[in-house]
């Protein structure tokens, strides 16, 4: 369970979802129209973002990618991490999905 607030803010500039905060983080959706399933598959993949602590991952990464930033293996590992966290999201988010359902979350994702 998250024991925290967690914020949900509809804005413009951003063509797809995004967590953002350490201390209090608040999802970002993009100002379009969707349906309320969509928005209740996206902000259940965001919780388990949150849930994960995949900040807490992507932190480190950038920290590595600042300190070796001549290095172009530290740029491969960023994109590495924001796979395994994408990748790590997708299972826990369809898991009390039915098949109609599982089939309509991953037309949204990908």
């Amino acid at each position: 369970k998250i024991k925290r607030n967690i914020y949900a803010k509809k804005i413009y500039g951003i063509k797809s979802p995004m967590t953002i905060g350490f201390f209090k983080p608040t999802i970002f959706l993009p100002m379009v129209e969707m349906k309320q399933e969509d928005i209740l598959l996206i902000v259940r993949h965001e919780m388990i973002h949150i849930k994960k602590k995949d900040y807490i991952l992507k932190i480190i990464g950038i920290s590595v990618a600042i300190m070796h930033w001549f290095n172009p293996l530290s740029y491969i590992l960023i994109k590495q991490i924001n796979k395994i966290c994408e990748f790590h999201c997708r299972i826990p988010g369809i898991t009390p999905l039915n098949f109609v359902q599982i089939a309509y979350f991953t037309l949204c994702i990908f």
